[in-house]
């Protein structure tokens, strides 16, 4: 039975806060290797991102807003999430269980690793045992099995670092897609394994960046062009398609999935980073981290920055 999974970021361009890149994976039956998921899960799951009456998996771009909220991303995530890990009623635990040993890191600075805050942060998750029973119940009705999902944040001085390191900054997003395409290769050593990662910029030739990532590797180019490069990779005995998909979250929902799962992520750090300078500063307005608002938020935090003696490479991204 294949394994269809996806991979999405959030968080690339911002100055302020985490890059998260994320995958999601799901089993399905032979006959459905090649299909939508979406439509098999129609009972339950849409891509129309102003349904309320099913759950929303669609690009996080079209599913969240400052106006509209964290709420969408919320339902989807943990309803996802209570298939595989159960629930949860605190941002850290939660943040744990997606990030494992990544989310350690956090500890290192002072706005994410001395906070927490409970969850869910909206309304709209509030009876998620019903709902989740529902996907569970269309899941297996689908024969469709959603094997869990995986977080890498990169905090902001760890940004830094691995970007003055490589001095390419789409290398450094394509270094953490590629730690989870590995991570699935080793999981799923016995199973055909699918995995569509939304594309990265303006590339559109990713042979030579996996053929250093997975040394020795055999690729077989499948397609290599401005909306897909897909390749065979065959590395220790083991055969996984990679394909680089351009708009990849409005033809995989794995990949729709691994977008709102990383926003989700990332809005919840923001959370944690907002609250640390509203404590030093009562009436500071938050910031999504953003270039043209990350201006503003850093000029109001200059006092209480300098006070603290907090240096520019662990609050901000280089570029």
């Amino acid at each position: 039975m294949p394994i269809i999974a996806g991979i999405d970021e959030a968080g690339y361009g911002p100055p302020l806060g985490p890059l998260v890149v994320s995958a999601t994976v799901f089993r399905v039956s032979d006959e459905h290797r090649d299909a939508s998921l979406w439509k098999l899960l129609s009972s339950t799951v849409t891509m129309k991102t102003k349904v309320k009456r099913k759950l929303i998996v669609a690009d996080s771009k079209h599913t969240y807003s400052r106006a509209r909220g964290v709420g969408v991303l919320e339902e989807t995530a943990l309803c996802f999430l209570a298939q595989t890990t159960g629930s949860f009623d605190r941002a850290d635990g939660l943040l744990q269980a997606l990030a494992g040993k990544e989310a350690d890191d956090a500890r290192n600075y002072p706005w994410y690793g001395d906070q927490d805050v409970k969850i869910p942060l909206s309304g709209r998750a509030l009876g998620l045992e019903a709902k989740a029973e529902r996907l569970r119940k269309t899941l297996d009705a689908s024969g469709v099995t959603f094997m869990g999902v995986r977080c890498l944040p990169l905090f902001e001085a760890a940004f830094n670092r691995a970007v003055e390191e490589t001095d390419n900054k789409s290398i450094v997003l394509f270094s953490q897609a590629a730690r989870l395409i590995h991570g699935m290769m080793n999981r799923f050593a016995d199973d055909e394994l699918l995995i569509t990662v939304d594309k990265h910029g303006g590339r559109n030739r990713y042979g030579p960046l996996l053929g250093k990532r997975f040394r020795g590797a055999t690729l077989v180019v499948r397609r290599q062009d401005r909306q897909v490069a897909h390749y065979r990779v065959r590395h220790r005995g083991r055969e996984t398609d990679v394909r680089f998909m351009m708009h990849g979250e409005q033809h995989s929902l794995p990949v729709a999935l691994a977008s709102m799962f990383s926003k989700y992520v990332r809005e919840l750090y923001m959370k944690l980073f907002n609250g640390y300078w509203q404590k030093h500063l009562p009436t500071l307005k938050a910031t999504a981290g953003y270039a043209a608002d990350a201006k503003r938020f850093l000029d109001d935090i200059a006092p209480a920055r300098e006070k603290l003696g907090i240096p520019d490479d662990v609050l901000i991204r280089t570029r």
